[in-house]
């Protein structure tokens, strides 16, 4: 997959669209520029994901996709950048309600139903979501092969809760009029740990963006992703809507 986003395009986007309502002692639905905010509180608050390809540590130094954009945004405008790592993708979004983040500088997907509710910054890219499943042909289980949507009858599909993989899981269930069963983990594993599952023979099938399955093909031979399950769709960072 081929990423479409520049770095600065993320930054502008972020100076745009970072506002909220703060309320005064005596002054009620007040706005306020956040990002004038965040510069005299000196330091930027990010919501943010623990996995090796958003944020991680390797001996003892931060990385990750995320991480540098947001280090490099924070730099950029002279900021001390906090990092609040959430496990489950609901939190992240509850937090950033709550103000207790100023953006979540983790890839979610555009969905109808996101967007109603918060501001996306610019697109950072394009991903479709694939089905992570073993190869027939390497697999001792003997587990059907899914290549196309409509096999999914019957099966049992594990997802990261709170991700839109369910929203277009349940949107392939109605159009395709099939029923299986959408299990969401509650008990904090990421998608990694779940692909990481399908490849240990734990589970049999779960979903992935494609640039995030593309990471494990090489490590775990016996997966394949080629069986796409949506079309192209955008990715980005989330800030909160102006309700002012």
């Amino acid at each position: 997959m081929k990423k479409i986003y520049t770095a600065y395009f993320v930054w502008i986007a972020l100076l745009l669209l970072i506002v909220a309502c703060s309320r005064g002692e005596q002054e009620q639905n007040i706005c306020k520029d956040d990002l004038s905010v965040i510069k005299k509180r000196g330091k930027l608050v990010a919501i943010t994901g623990y996995n090796s390809y958003s944020y991680f540590v390797y001996q003892g130094r931060l990385m990750g996709y995320e991480y540098e954009l947001i280090k490099k945004f924070a730099d950029e405008n002279k900021l001390l950048l906090e990092l609040k790592v959430v496990k489950n993708v609901d939190e992240m979004f509850n937090m950033l309600n709550r103000g207790e983040g100023d953006v979540i500088a983790f890839s979610m997907t555009m969905i109808k139903e996101r967007e109603k509710l918060f501001s996306f910054t610019d697109t950072h890219f394009l991903t479709t979501q694939v089905l992570v499943q073993r190869k027939a042909y390497n697999d001792s289980t003997k587990l059907l092969y899914i290549d196309n949507v409509k096999k999914l009858e019957g099966k049992n599909i594990f997802v990261r809760k709170g991700t839109a993989y369910i929203r277009q899981l349940i949107n392939i269930q109605q159009k395709e009029k099939i029923k299986f069963n959408i299990i969401e983990d509650s008990t904090g594993k990421t998608t990694e740990d779940l692909i990481r599952q399908v490849a240990d023979k734990k589970i049999d099938y779960t979903v992935a963006d494609e640039n995030i399955a593309d990471l494990f093909i090489n490590k775990y031979s016996n997966l394949s992703v080629k069986t796409k399950i949506s079309q192209p769709q955008k990715v980005a960072w989330v800030v909160r809507k102006s309700i002012c």
